[in-house]
């Protein structure tokens, strides 16, 4: 007979009186609450807890003492968690060994863990260096880049065939920036999305994507791209909330590890949602992307007012639409005149050798404003000058 303690949290609590927790408590002896550093993520019939000694974030659980037959428990234990030789590979939970804090001592326990992957999908490489350089270690799993811009440019082809699709984006991402041949976006872009569709089923993923609707289309792609190719994820969104809804760069790094602990599940069939939103963007179906932003407008309010930045976006009588209609507006205000495109290209292009001093001048000023004025639409630099360009032709 040997004695060795054990954490518990989820199913095996004592709140819980199924088979495995009776168990338990048959050849266990309950010392008190613990816990031990960590994160829980809510799978929906259970949690899954992983365990990291350096993480800021706590399991909250309980510690026995195991006084009965060892072998026994352990081996009931193992089937309930699915560690049994027939179960499918790689296994859900692994049994192992952390320290639980409890009545005010660490103490050495074994526990059931989740190992299966972890994936955190990010907007940018920016959220990455932030995360990496803030909250380096603390937060489990592999990070994938999303380096897109589905704002703007074709996007129906996504629906049909992917490998077009790529190839009309890195076409019109050339378009905005030279730089981003076909060869660089199946580098840096492409390649991350193929990443994606090759998560393993069961993985737990999180969505770190903020509220502006450069931020929301990207995400509707990676939702659609999830919901088509990966079998039973478990996902999770993680946005900056109101504090700083455009820019997780704003926060300090206990505030990003607050809002990952504040990850939102997405239950049922919200992530489907999401994906039908892209199908919904993709085919300019405006009526139908409205009505889904509805459907989830009370748990996601933020994902409405995106898609009425979208609509606003249209053309209608006078109005340019709301984005050129602001940009139209900055540019009166400042005295920037863009009555020929020669002049345009000397006085406005970032970088243009002649007038690139009259550049920082001009183009600065402007986008900094209109990023003032219209945070939700999370433009960046290439997509004003894009529409700066539009309104010079008008």
């Amino acid at each position: 007979m040997n004695t060795q303690n054990i954490f518990v949290y989820g199913l095996l609590q004592s709140k819980y009186d199924n088979d495995a927790a009776k168990m338990l408590r048959k050849h266990a002896t309950l010392i008190g609450p613990a816990s031990i550093p960590g994160a829980v993520f809510d799978l929906g019939d259970y949690p899954a807890a992983i365990f990291e000694k350096n993480m800021k974030g706590l399991v909250h659980g309980e510690l026995y003492s195991i006084h009965g037959d060892f072998d026994e428990l352990i081996k009931f234990l193992d089937e309930f968690e699915g560690l049994g030789p027939d179960e499918q590979k790689p296994l859900e939970y692994h049994r192992g060994w952390v320290r639980a804090q409890c009545q005010g001592k660490n103490k050495p326990a074994l526990c059931y863990l989740y190992q299966r992957a972890i994936t955190h999908i990010l907007n940018g490489d920016g959220l990455k260096h932030v995360l990496e350089g803030l909250l380096a270690g603390q937060i489990p799993g592999e990070f994938l880049i999303t380096r897109e811009c589905m704002i703007d440019g074709p996007l129906d082809a996504s629906l049909s065939d992917l490998s077009a699709f790529y190839k009309e984006r890195a076409e019109f991402l050339k378009e905005l920036d030279p730089s981003v041949s076909q060869g660089l976006y199946e580098e840096i872009s492409q390649t991350e999305f193929d990443k994606m569709r090759q998560i393993p089923k069961n993985s737990v993923i999180c969505l770190w994507f903020e509220r502006d609707l450069f931020c929301q289309t990207n995400l509707w792609f990676v939702a659609w791209l999830l919901y088509n190719f990966v079998e039973d994820p478990h996902v999770f969104l993680i946005e900056p909330g109101p504090s700083s809804p455009y820019a997780f760069n704003g926060l300090s790094g206990v505030q990003l590890y607050k809002i990952f602990e504040q990850r939102i599940r997405l239950e049922g069939d919200q992530l489907g949602m999401l994906a039908h939103m892209w199908e919904s963007y993709a085919h300019q179906d405006n009526e139908r992307l409205l009505e889904l932003a509805g459907y989830m407008a009370k748990e996601l309010p933020f994902i409405m007012e995106a898609v009425k930045a979208h609509l606003d976006r249209e053309a209608k009588g006078s109005s340019l639409g709301r984005p050129m209609d602001t940009l139209k507006e900055i540019m009166s205000e400042l005295g920037v005149e863009t009555s020929s495109e020669q002049d345009f290209r000397q006085n406005m292009e970032p970088g243009a050798e002649s007038g690139s001093e009259l550049s920082m001048k001009h183009f600065g000023p402007i986008f900094q404003e209109f990023c003032r004025r219209e945070a939700i639409y999370g433009y960046g630099d290439l997509q004003v000058l894009r529409m700066v360009k539009q309104l010079s032709k008008a």
